[in-house]
């Protein structure tokens, strides 16, 4: 049997590891929803991709790329060198992973596909995002006409992480007018004039302060019945979405970055913007998303 390889094509024996393959949904978990089949490369698959493929050292000496490249950003004999540089401040800007939480179990989250954390539903509101920037129920590619959002933080209430969902329902309610937008919420902060201008800003926001006991997919998870106490008694409302607030933590990556610097970076992503903007008054070092001191 002949096998054809192309010209100048090499098998080198020392190439870090095969090509990544992109992960995708599986088959089963395609049907009856709206979501990308291609998951994508997480930072540290791209990178690792990015190495390997730099290593084939297939290059032939052609110079194609720098004729494509338009940016003649390809420079051939360019060395290594370092270079100190003055600055006032710094801004990281990192990457930030779902910390999961059994309240998201309790409130339909993985058995539902209408039941989205907000950073899902962060991603359904940009217009650049998979959907184009329309609220649509991930069940059936419907516009949903009621949705109920839940603040519910057990390790201790940040004023931030409410405002963050605010922002969020300002934003849902601008795309689909007329909607009925729920909030759950045992904390609202007091004196919080960032919050205020929000809630401002979607007067037909319903709140209620309360946090569900429990979210219950009907109708082939096209309805949502939530399960609260208000004043003593038990009460029931039915939703066609609901978003839940969750909390965030570092990636392992900005980790490692703050460590190379000399930082100390803290676990709290959803720092105040006033602390921020200390850090920057100081000409510190200022972790978008997050906090880092020296």
């Amino acid at each position: 049997m002949l096998e054809e390889k192309k010209r100048y094509i090499i098998d080198f024996k020392d190439i870090p590891g095969e090509r990544a393959h992109m992960p995708q949904l599986p088959a089963r978990e395609r049907v009856g929803t709206y979501e990308e089949i291609e998951k994508g490369f997480s930072p540290e698959q791209a990178q690792q991709e990015a190495r390997r493929c730099l290593s084939c050292r297939r290059c032939l000496g052609c110079k194609l790329c720098l004729a494509a490249c338009e940016k003649d950003a390809i420079v051939f004999d360019q060395a290594d060198e370092t270079l100190e540089i003055e600055v006032d401040s710094i801004i990281i800007t990192p990457g930030i992973i779902q910390n999961q939480s059994p309240l998201e179990e309790r409130f339909g989250y993985g058995k539902s596909p209408n039941v989205l954390t907000d950073l899902e539903f962060e991603g359904m509101l940009h217009d650049q995002g998979p959907y184009g920037g329309m609220i649509l129920r991930p069940s059936d590619g419907e516009v949903p006409d009621k949705i109920g959002f839940i603040y519910c933080d057990e390790k201790g209430h940040n004023r931030n992480a409410l405002v963050f969902l605010l922002k969020e329902i300002a934003a849902a309610a601008k795309k689909i007018e007329g909607s009925e937008l729920w909030l759950f919420t045992s904390y609202i902060p007091e004196g919080s004039e960032t919050g205020a201008s929000y809630r401002e800003q979607v007067p037909s926001l319903i709140c209620k302060r309360s946090v569900p006991e429990a979210v219950v997919a009907l109708e082939e998870s096209r309805t949502l019945v939530l399960h609260y106490r208000e004043e003593g008694g038990k009460r029931t409302e039915r939703f066609q979405m609901i978003v839940i607030a969750t909390r965030r933590k570092l990636s392992d990556s900005i980790k490692k970055v703050g460590e190379q610097l000399g930082l100390r970076l803290s676990q709290n992503v959803d720092a105040s913007e006033d602390s921020s903007k200390e850090l920057r008054a100081k000409g510190g070092i200022v972790l978008v998303g997050g906090i880092a001191t020296r």
